[in-house]
């Protein structure tokens, strides 16, 4: 296993996290580099059957479990673990994917670009939106439907996504070279 791809992967997130759970940042830098050196030194046992990321997982876990350890709190490892996968991994790559959409809610059409952007970024009801396009709520509802195929073809045209039961982003890879829209996939 190359532990500079490795690194090159999840060093960004990974520290993002722990700056939110620890006091400081050389406590994070610290941890950071702890969970490093248990991937070099530790590479030879990912199985293959386990993803890469399951055993990343598991090694920040048992790190955050032995820094709450030295700093003599109690904390379990599952809620070091949800913390981790709720905070920075599946909020990452939804961010990430997120950020591929405001290009694409760009080039939609008018009628569907507002209808999304009023209902998904400002927050507005659907029922409230007829009052805004002065239309009937099943001609918002379909509009706002509408908006949202198109966005999702668009996306799915451009990336492949893996996604969890509650429809967060596990992984994501550019399907192609030119995707005129995400910069970061």
């Amino acid at each position: 296993m190359d532990v500079s791809a490795v690194w090159m992967k999840f060093h960004k997130d990974l520290h993002r996290f722990l700056s939110k759970q620890v006091r400081n940042k050389q406590d994070a830098d610290d941890i950071l580099q702890d969970i490093f050196i248990k991937i070099h030194k530790h590479s030879n046992q990912l199985k293959v059957e386990e993803s890469l990321k399951a055993w990343v997982f598991k090694i920040v876990k048992n790190a955050m479990v032995d820094h709450y350890r030295r700093e003599g709190k109690q904390a379990t490892p599952q809620v070091v673990f949800d913390n981790f996968s709720d905070q920075a991994h599946q909020i990452t790559f939804n961010e990430e994917a997120g950020q591929c959409l405001k290009p694409m809610l760009e080039n939609l059409p008018e009628r569907y670009r507002s209808a999304l952007f009023l209902t998904e970024f400002q927050g507005i009801t659907q029922k409230e939106l007829t009052q805004h396009l002065g239309r009937s709520l099943s001609g918002a509802k379909s509009r706002v439907q509408r908006g949202r195929e198109k966005l999702k073809t668009l996306l799915l045209a451009c990336c492949h996504f893996e996604l969890d039961r509650l429809g967060n982003i596990l992984e994501y890879e550019k399907r192609g070279k030119d995707c005129q829209y995400c910069k970061k996939c």
